[in-house]
């Protein structure tokens, strides 16, 4: 006989695949300083979103709706900065960069990008030093995802807090739904 916490596992399990999952549509705002062509990549769960070259300064959105699992990685990389990308005088210096400056964050509408601690709770930057919101060498910020996201994120974030009613289920009118809420308050008593 299962444990009560495997019971409640098994009925978090349930309720989880009743939740209707919709693709989640992602923002990502970028503003590039290019004196030499560098790469930049977009990876959702490994698959590569977009892979472009930048070879010139520019202020692009690239916004995407992609299918999600319970758990998703964003990542964002800039490879293949080298000593050539940076040109420095005889004091030292800076006279031309390359280095590209993340200008929009979104996921499902909300500003992931002024966020700044569910940023630093819920991403990685490699190298492991504080994200500046921009990539100034080679680098990967990577951003952990949970869906269902708006109750996931709301749970994060003190910021863009948004109530929502009736979760949406997939098969379930509202009598139906009442009635597995009493069948659970049984189970719990």
């Amino acid at each position: 006989m299962p444990s009560a916490i495997e019971t409640l596992n098994n009925i978090d399990d349930f309720l989880d695949s009743l939740v209707e999952v919709k693709p989640l549509t992602i923002k990502v705002g970028l503003s590039a300083t290019i004196s030499k062509p560098i790469g930049f990549t977009i990876k959702f769960n490994g698959q590569v979103i977009i892979q472009q070259t930048l070879s010139a300064s520019l202020d692009t959105l690239h916004t995407f709706s992609i299918e999600s699992a319970k758990e998703n990685t964003l990542e964002l990389t800039l490879e293949g900065k080298g000593d050539k990308h940076t040109v420095v005088n005889d004091q030292g210096e800076i006279l031309s960069d390359t280095f590209v400056e993340l200008t929009c964050l979104e996921i499902d509408k909300f500003n992931i990008l002024a966020d700044d601690d569910f940023i630093k709770n819920n991403s990685t930057y490699i190298p492991n030093q504080p994200f500046y919101k921009g990539f100034w060498y080679n680098s990967t910020f990577s951003l952990d995802i949970k869906t269902p996201f708006v109750d996931w994120y709301n749970q994060q974030t003190t910021l863009n807090i948004e109530t929502t009613g009736d979760q949406k289920i997939q098969g379930l009118g509202r009598d139906k739904m009442d009635n597995l809420l009493t069948i659970l308050d049984r189970i719990e008593k």
